[in-house]
């Protein structure tokens, strides 16, 4: 393995890592960071939210990382003690400015990061998703691309009423960042609930 990996090159690896920096400087909440050991390798965790509060695990979508949570940290840690997840052990609301920072972000790790075999997607069959027996939230945004939100809402309430699931207008796969607001309060009131 290279000094670099997972990067593409040494010069890759500095640049998306200065950009990171840079961004991680604007984390709105105090925060601690580790890298902890897994049975996937070593995996970087932001840490924010009060000591003793029930814990709230935060995992970013593909080629995304824990800064993707940045406009809901302060909502979600306020009573929680968050753990932002990466698969990537990295030193270290809604607004456009924030969409073209998370734009440039993806765009730079795109072109930084060594090409990621990404696991296919399963469609769980109606019998496994009414296995589900801990209280689930799904949200989806109307104008999800990858599939049909309705659609998916339809089936849920169909053979797993026991799932909550909403959809989020005005919004698609970047539902947590151009509607962050609206997500961070579906969540919390969720959580309240159990």
């Amino acid at each position: 393995m290279t000094s670099y990996h997972p990067f593409r090159s040494a010069t890759a690896k500095e640049q998306y890592l200065k950009l990171y920096d840079r961004r991680a400087g604007k984390w709105p909440v105090v925060s601690e960071t580790r890298i902890v050991d897994t049975t996937y390798g070593k995996t970087f965790v932001r840490i924010s939210g009060p000591s003793g509060a029930p814990p709230l695990v935060l995992l970013h979508g593909f080629g995304g990382n824990s800064l993707q949570w940045m406009p809901n940290i302060v909502a979600l840690s306020e009573n929680y003690k968050t753990y932002a997840l990466e698969d990537l052990a990295q030193k270290g609301e809604g607004s456009r400015a924030l969409m073209e920072e998370y734009v440039d972000e993806s765009y730079l790790a795109l072109r930084s990061f060594k090409t990621k075999r990404m696991v296919n997607p399963t469609v769980l069959t109606d019998e496994e998703l009414q296995c589900i027996k801990v209280p689930t939230l799904y949200l989806v945004g109307e104008n999800e691309k990858i599939y049909s939100a309705q659609k998916a809402i339809q089936r849920l309430r169909k053979v797993a009423p026991n799932i909550k699931a909403e959809v989020i207008p005005n919004a698609g796969h970047d539902l947590t960042i151009v509607q962050a607001a609206m997500v961070n309060t579906k969540v919390l009131e969720f959580l309240r609930q159990l």
